[in-house]
C-alpha cells in the first residue's frame, strides 16, 4: 500500500502542476460555459407575428447552458482530496506492515527448540512365559 501511496502522491503532483499552469487540460471534459446565444434572423421569421395583439419578437434567445468552466480553485479542491486520500492509504500502509513484523516476530520467540514435546518410547516387558504342557 506503500508504493501505491507514493505513485498517487506522484500523479496528484503532476495534476496540480499541470492545473496550475491550464485547468482545461486536466479537466478537459469540462466545457467552457457558452453565454446566451441570440440565433440570427431567418427568411420564415423576419416578420414580427401578431397573436391576440402581442407581437411576438422572431429572435429566439437560448438559454445558457449549465456547464461548469474548469479554473483553478477546482484544481485545488481535488488535489486536496488526492492528498488526504494519499496520506490515509501511507498511514494504512505502514500500520499493516508494522502489524505484520510483529506477528512474524511473536511468532519466532514463543517457538523453541526444548518446548516441543518429543514422543518417548514406553519400555515393553520381553519375559518370556513357559508355555504350559497339556496334561
Amino acid at each position: 500500500m506503500v508504493t501505491y501511496a507514493f505513485d498517487l502522491g506522484i500523479w496528484t503532483l503532476l495534476f496540480f502542476i499541470v492545473g496550475m499552469y491550464k485547468p482545461q487540460w486536466p479537466l478537459f471534459f469540462l466545457k467552457k460555459s457558452d453565454e446566451s446565444v441570440i440565433e440570427p434572423n431567418t427568411k420564415k421569421s423576419n416578420k414580427l407575428k401578431k397573436r391576440d395583439g402581442i407581437t411576438i419578437e422572431p429572435d429566439i434567445k437560448k438559454p445558457a447552458k449549465s456547464t461548469i468552466e474548469p479554473n483553478r480553485f477546482m484544481i485545488v479542491v481535488i488535489t486536496t482530496i488526492f492528498v488526504m486520500i494519499t496520506f490515509t492509504l501511507y498511514g494504512e500502509g505502514t500500520r499493516r506492515e508494522k502489524l505484520a513484523k510483529q506477528a512474524i516476530t511473536a511468532v519466532s520467540k514463543n517457538t523453541d527448540a526444548n518446548s516441543t514435546p518429543v514422543p518417548v518410547p514406553v519400555p515393553t516387558t520381553d519375559k518370556i512365559t513357559p508355555e504350559k504342557k497339556p496334561l
